[in-house]
């Protein structure tokens, strides 16, 4: 079992994190790169599976197929149960915003590249059990 890491907010991504990215557009591709030259597992989420192969060629460990697979099981899976320690969401979607906070490890980071164009809102109580539990 992976052994619990608090990191500060903006510290850098590490070899041992586990990092899945949401959206293999251009600027998520630039992401996956980044977080492989870190030497973290990088999980590639999209639903284009064109953008997955090239994010496998841009570094990404991991494709998920969103429209194939369920990603919340198969990143659990990817991840032994615990949610990546980091996820960068690229897209900009009410939904993606909204799954990386569902989908994010106990103590995780969320990174947020992308934006929405509407407000967003969160179950708050899940800021609450993934920082403090």
């Amino acid at each position: 079992m992976k052994a619990l890491v608090i990191k500060q907010p903006g510290e850098a991504v590490a070899a041992q994190d586990t990092v899945a990215l949401i959206g293999c557009g251009g600027v998520g591709l630039g992401a996956i790169a980044a977080s492989h030259f870190s030497g973290a597992c990088t999980i590639a989420v999209d639903v284009d599976d064109a953008k997955l192969n090239i994010a496998k060629k841009a570094g990404a460990d991991y494709a998920v197929n969103t429209i194939n697979e369920a990603p919340h099981h198969r990143v659990l899976e990817l991840t032994d149960g615990l949610g990546p320690d980091v996820i960068i969401e690229a897209i900009g979607l009410l939904q993606t915003f909204r799954a990386a906070v569902e989908e994010i490890a106990f103590a995780g980071r969320v990174v947020y590249i992308g934006y929405t164009k509407e407000p967003v809102t969160y179950d708050t109580r899940l800021f609450v059990k993934k920082i403090w539990t």
